[in-house]
């Protein structure tokens, strides 16, 4: 994924100031239990990304073919 805008730049660093704070408050178990939590709203995220993707392409597909058809 590209960063190309300056609220997405800004968005990363405020996202990585923010972690080295919570690293700097946790205890260790705190961080590791903190970092799989993110982890699974990475994952989480990818899952709902990769689904709307290929429900766009679904409909992309579905609206193109029915265009399509009526102009034969």
């Amino acid at each position: 994924m590209a960063i190309d805008t300056d609220k997405e730049r800004s968005l990363i660093k405020k996202l990585g100031e923010l972690r080295k704070r919570a690293g700097e408050l946790l205890t260790n178990e705190q961080s590791a239990a903190f970092e799989k939590y993110i982890e699974a709203l990475y994952e989480i995220q990818y899952s709902f990304v990769k689904k709307a993707f290929f429900k766009g392409c679904e409909f992309a597909t579905s609206y193109l073919l029915e265009a399509w058809g009526k102009h034969k």
